[in-house]
């Protein structure tokens, strides 16, 4: 569902419009079906990569994007915290995170597509460059996202990949150099570290200034499932499914604010951005796709958008289905999912749940009949 500031009985100043409720998922009508060769890994793919992530915090959030991008299987291995075997199509990558530290992948074929995701799922996470063993640089430094543009443009982020429970969100902010002073003296600034508890605040404020120059995709769990099962039988992946909500997002935005330029936070190989893009037939649009672009004002504002709408699902669903459900893939994830499916049974997980995780493997396993 898409939500902006246009009036309506939304409640006051908060238009509510469904994303085409009559078709069985958001892609089979906004935009075409996702047919075509598969899309080949660019530069950067090289068959081994080293990554450094001291922290365990750090380590579990690379997990669980790790898990977000294909499914895993899980091996033990002599000095490992986890070694994980990815296989997409034809394409196959050994993960192997070292207690030291040392992030290790390899592909045991010739690099594509799963490497690639990989790479750009680990690196957004960690904020780090990569080290390419046997390869050139992945990319070059990074570029001020300031202002990025020489006129008014719209930022993009999402909310909810990497975790277990609750919906995909896409959340878009057009802003010119008013927008831009507001978003400053409001304090804006990324999601990640602003509180759960004020996030909601904050979203509000943007929202109230921002009126119907934002605007937030939201794709439900049970909807989230029947696209990915679409958009794999079809050899594609999640990267897919983030296109399609971040160019919608952009495209809500686009019918009352028509900009030229757009800043994405990059996600996977910037193909699957430019494709969807390209479906909507609007005007050209001249994209920026980067990593950490939540530096940038109106991409910070997106993500606090995003993060705000994801967090508010779960009070909701966990007073709809008498449990609480946490935040994350950590264990209390699995535990809560476990208890989920003993109270409403397997076949109601989905409605909670992104079922591609290789936590629900593990939880209806464990499940007893």
């Amino acid at each position: 569902m898409v939500w902006s500031t246009r009036p309506s009985q939304g409640g006051p100043g908060l238009a509510r419009r469904e994303v085409d409720p009559a078709v069985p998922t958001p892609l089979a009508r906004d935009t075409p079906r996702l047919g075509g060769t598969g899309m080949a890994g660019t530069g950067g793919t090289s068959g081994m990569h080293k990554f450094a992530v001291p922290s365990p915090a750090s380590r579990r959030a690379v997990e669980a994007a790790i898990r977000a991008v294909a499914p895993v299987q899980a091996r033990t291995e002599q000095s490992c915290e986890y070694r994980f075997d990815i296989a997409r199509g034809t394409e196959r990558v050994v993960v192997k995170q070292y207690t030291n530290g040392t992030l290790f992948l390899q592909s045991a074929s010739p690099s594509g597509s799963l490497m690639a995701d990989l790479v750009e799922a680990i690196d957004r996470t960690v904020g780090t460059k990569t080290v390419i063993v046997g390869g050139a640089a992945k990319r070059d430094d990074d570029p001020d996202l300031t202002r990025p543009f020489p006129g008014p443009w719209i930022g993009s982020d999402e909310a909810g990949k990497g975790d277990y429970f609750g919906p995909l969100v896409v959340a878009a902010v057009w802003v010119d150099d008013r927008m831009l002073g507001l978003l400053e003296a409001l304090g804006v600034r990324d999601s990640k570290v602003v509180a759960d508890t004020e996030i909601a605040r904050v979203a509000a404020e943007i929202i109230a200034i921002g009126g119907d120059g934002v605007a937030v995709v939201e794709v439900p769990p049970a909807r989230y499932n029947t696209i990915y099962r679409d958009v794999t039988r079809q050899g594609r992946n999640l990267n897919d499914l983030l296109a399609w909500g971040h160019a919608k997002a952009i495209g809500e935005v686009r019918k009352t604010h028509p900009a030229a330029y757009a800043l994405v936070d990059r996600f996977g190989d910037r193909r699957h951005l430019d494709s969807a893009l390209a479906r909507q037939g609007e005007p050209p649009l001249e994209v920026m796709h980067a990593p950490r672009a939540e530096s940038n004002l109106a991409v910070a504002a997106a993500s606090i958008l995003a993060r705000a709408r994801f967090v508010g699902w779960f009070a909701g669903a966990s007073r709809r289905w008498g449990l609480r459900l946490p935040l994350g893939a950590s264990d209390a994830v699995i535990s809560a999912a476990r208890a989920f499916v003993a109270t409403h049974g397997a076949d109601t997980l989905g409605e909670v749940a992104k079922l591609h995780f290789k936590t629900t493997q593990s939880v209806v396993r464990s499940t007893p009949e």
